[in-house]
């Protein structure tokens, strides 16, 4: 029997909480400036973490981008190095007079 009282109170809890009576208009109107405080809390609350994923977002965007930017940097730095270090090797055997030539074609496999 005690179950049941207790089944009983918690449903009229919920249907006077639905149905207005648990929180009523007097409540609202002595209380408003604490009730308004806590929805403003509520709002900026949501608005800062929409801010923090937008930041957020925008950070991984950045960090790709910047990884973009590295590996083309470094893709640009072999071949600049490749075009300088051929003519060098080419003046380095020149200058020994080894009677050594650079092949025109790469090599290939057979």
């Amino acid at each position: 029997m005690a179950s049941s009282s207790k089944k009983k109170g918690f449903v009229y809890w919920i249907k006077s909480l639905f149905l207005g009576r648990l929180i009523s208009f007097t409540f609202f109107k002595n209380n408003w400036p604490i009730v308004a405080g806590s929805i403003a809390l509520c709002i900026v609350f949501i608005a800062s973490k929409y801010n923090c994923q937008m930041q957020l977002e925008e950070i991984m965007r950045l960090s790709r981008d910047l990884n973009n930017a590295q590996t083309e940097r470094v893709r640009e730095s072999s071949i600049y190095n490749s075009r300088i270090r051929e003519p060098e090797m080419r003046t380095l055997i020149d200058s020994m007079k080894l009677g050594l030539t650079m092949p025109q074609e790469p090599p290939y496999k057979l």
